[in-house]
């Protein structure tokens, strides 16, 4: 903590008084008073700063099966860890600090992507867990691809050192011509 000493500071005041043919101005500069219980955290010192804590994840989906075999597609995603209690299934939003990107044929997403956008995408945590990252791009009907057969989803373990920055979308949104 750093001890202040300061209380009250009065703001400055300008008023003009006019004397004769010039105005003159007057201020009244602040002033502070000294009190010595008035405390307030040191912010330079990281552990006593009110930055949130992030877990951090990366994503790979590598699709062993059909039209899109050999196919491989990277993400990550990150909330604040004050946002769950690590208990039960609990649903998270970016209303709840969680962002997502995902590269997708070569553009990225990001959650203003997802065509159920703000009410998805979601990420689905059992006790702590991630079980599911529900993140849809596209124009046909929505379907759960972390769960597609032959759509093998790696997930790296949290990285709790890392921020929360999430590539920007950098898609052309142009009609894809490659069939999935």
């Amino acid at each position: 903590m750093i001890k202040v000493s300061l209380i009250k500071v009065l703001p400055i005041v300008l008023s003009p008084i006019a004397l004769t043919s010039t105005i003159v101005l007057t201020a009244v500069v602040p002033v502070a008073i000294a009190h010595p219980e008035l405390s307030i955290p040191d912010v330079s010192n990281p552990d006593l700063s009110t930055a949130a804590e992030f877990s951090s994840y990366s994503f790979t989906v590598e699709v062993t099966d059909g039209p899109l075999a050999g196919r491989q597609f990277d993400g990550s995603f990150c909330y604040p860890k004050d946002s769950i209690n690590g208990e039960g299934i609990e649903v998270l939003r970016e209303a709840d600090g969680f962002s997502v990107s995902m590269n997708f044929f070569g553009d990225v997403y990001t959650a203003a992507d997802d065509t159920s956008y703000p009410d998805f995408p979601r990420l689905t945590l059992e006790d702590g867990e991630v079980m599911q990252l529900d993140f849809w791009i596209e124009e046909v009907k929505r379907e759960v691809w972390w769960d597609f057969p032959h759509w093998d989803v790696s997930l790296s373990s949290p990285d709790d050192t890392a921020d929360c920055a999430i590539a920007p979308n950098t898609s052309t949104n142009e009609p894809r011509t490659e069939s999935r």
